[in-house]
């Protein structure tokens, strides 16, 4: 299903299977369920959610953990990529942006927000290797560490919003 710029109001609903996701299937990790997802586009912005059962490794004890994944994302729709950069480069609006030019799908969006999921440090029981106790306790010993972002992306992330 490719996204295209709409002049109405559009609903659609659906499941995927977890072997429609190909670049998922080059990972450990693994859609366990169906992966629900609905969409409203009205005209130019697009509100996708999502939800599913994955099985992801724990990148810091290595465990399988089983984590319910769930997202609620709001694109805003460009026909071309070059429209999309420019808008990107003067504007914060917390809009996720897509391009009509590289035709992208609501499988492709997903199976994007899903292999993010799969970087990410999961909380869980029987991890046994330090965790964010560690983190506070360093940082009640600085008076000024309630500025500090422990996201070591989030740095990169502010130079290019600039």
């Amino acid at each position: 299903m490719s996204i295209n710029l709409i002049n109405s109001k559009v609903r659609q609903c659906g499941f995927f299977e977890p072997h429609e996701f190909c670049r998922v299937k080059t990972t450990n990790s693994k859609i366990v369920s169906s992966v629900c997802w609905s969409y409203v586009q009205n005209k130019n912005i697009l509100k996708l959610k999502c939800k599913t059962d994955l099985e992801i490794f724990c990148t810091r004890c290595l465990m399988l953990v089983k984590n319910r994944f769930h997202i609620h994302r709001t694109y805003k729709i460009f026909k071309t990529t070059h429209e999309a950069n420019n808008y990107s480069i003067n504007c914060e609006d917390g809009y996720e942006i897509i391009s009509v030019e590289e035709c992208p799908t609501i499988l492709m969006l997903i199976e994007d927000e899903i292999l993010f999921e799969f970087l990410q440090i999961i909380n869980h029981a029987g991890c046994n290797l330090p965790d964010n106790k560690y983190l506070k306790d360093q940082s009640s010993q600085e008076p000024d560490s309630k500025n500090i972002i422990n996201n070591p992306f989030a740095k990169l992330k502010e130079k290019f919003r600039k």
